[in-house]
């Protein structure tokens, strides 16, 4: 009898573990769909001060025939990937404008204009409440 109730226990406790480990990866594929990416897509950057650069790199033939306004691509380019692993969800926030980086970091020539970062730090605090809730606490 006892050994049949330790491998019950065992079983219940495996399947519990499953279930809030399945929660936590669900939990961190919303906050980051529906928080985290639509804000730095908010955040990401199309400036007045690019808009006239563009302007002006048009007026010098550099912008080779592309229209000179701020066009959006960083922000349409804005993803992220939620996978499970051994240690738990792994998580990338990223962009695949070509330049997103150049953007959040700044260069020699260009101030940081950070938008990836701010949106995470702005809603990753909502994840254990996302978790909490998803599990019934």
């Amino acid at each position: 009898m006892a050994i049949g109730a330790i491998v019950n226990m065992n079983v219940r406790a495996g399947a519990a573990l499953l279930e809030v480990k399945s929660t936590i990866l669900q939990a961190t594929q919303d906050t980051f769909e529906l928080d985290i990416v639509p804000t730095a897509k908010a955040l990401s950057p199309v400036t007045e001060e690019g808009y006239q650069r563009n302007l002006e790199l048009k007026a010098e033939h550099k912008l080779g025939g592309r229209r000179a306004m701020g066009t959006g691509t960083n922000r349409r380019s804005i993803d992220s990937v939620v996978n499970d692993s051994p240690e738990g969800p792994v998580a990338e926030l990223f962009t695949q404008s070509g330049y997103g980086g150049y953007l959040e970091l700044g260069t020699s020539r260009m101030r940081a204009q950070p938008y990836l970062y701010p949106a995470f730090e702005m809603h990753i605090g909502q994840l254990a409440a996302r978790v909490k809730d998803d599990l019934g606490g």
